[in-house]
């Protein structure tokens, strides 16, 4: 008999979305100075990685590969301030180098989002057993997606908290191993007041990016079907009001969901307290 209370992800709203919709897209236009901290004109994110893309977005990117700068370039106008920096999430050195730099370079020091997106999965192994542990896939991916995770909220949760009336918000885009940081992350910093954390993991989809088309297996193809640019839209939603957002503090989320029903589920999140891990230890039948 299956658990009551499991449900699957993917359907955790009834409307899942494979471009954004119109909350978010409406989200993205919105730079209309509304005389809140957090409005987009001046909204400054560092990028590791090259996913939250939107207009009045000031960033500071990408992580080990460097965008198509061209393509993406046409999310910002050209009013906004783009830096483009070498960092390897992987080195704590390298890290450390790009936060001193998003410090010294940003109006005084101030950052919003810490949008973190890089990430390495290598070919997919479907089962424990395949590949060869000498190969150093496995170390490769913890490194990047793990240690890299806590290398970037080691070096930019200070400078997140310290940015006076900024939004405060460290999003994770990837996987499932990094969900738990980011629950100790919003238990540590994420107060309901105004000097918290947002702390939030984003799953982005099905997305054929060029790793995914390298690595995984023509039979899983046809369903990465997601348009690379839904993840961005859904943080710049999720982080541009991110003082409203906190109720969400500590829990992974998908960008495929309905931005309004999600908001729908607010109390039935925060009373369940859904979206996390957790180790059952009773039993329910």
């Amino acid at each position: 008999m299956a658990d009551p209370r499991v449900q699957n992800l993917d359907n955790f709203t009834p409307t899942q979305h494979q471009k954004p919709g119109p909350t978010l897209l409406s989200a993205l236009d919105n730079t209309t100075n509304d005389g809140s901290s957090n409005s987009m004109q001046h909204y400054h994110v560092c990028i590791i990685g090259a996913r939250l893309q939107s207009p009045s977005a000031s960033g500071e990117g990408p992580g080990r590969t460097p965008p198509r700068s061209r393509s993406r370039a046409r999310r910002f106008p050209r009013t906004a301030a783009v830096h483009v920096r070498h960092c390897d999430v992987a080195s704590a050195d390298s890290v450390a180098d790009l936060a001193r730099f998003v410090r010294a370079t940003l109006a005084g020091g101030r950052l919003d989002v810490l949008a973190l997106n890089s990430g390495y999965a290598g070919a997919v192994q479907l089962r424990i057993t395949d590949g060869a542990p000498g190969d150093g896939e496995w170390a490769r991916a913890f490194a990047v997606n793990v240690q890299g995770t806590y290398h970037a909220a080691h070096h930019f949760v200070p400078l997140l908290l310290a940015s006076g009336r900024g939004a405060k918000a460290f999003v994770v885009v990837g996987s499932m191993a990094q969900t738990r940081i980011v629950e100790h992350l919003a238990c540590q910093f994420g107060a309901e007041d105004a000097g918290g954390l947002l702390a939030v993991a984003v799953h982005p989809g099905a997305v054929l990016t060029e790793s995914a088309a390298r690595n995984t297996p023509d039979e899983f193809k046809p369903y990465l079907i997601d348009d690379p640019e839904l993840c961005g839209a859904f943080c710049v939603w999720l982080t541009r009001n991110a003082s409203s957002m906190r109720w969400l503090n500590g829990r992974l989320v998908s960008a495929t969901w309905d931005p309004d029903e999600l908001l729908g589920k607010k109390e039935e999140i925060i009373n369940g307290d859904l979206l996390k891990y957790e180790a059952i230890t009773r039993s329910t039948y």
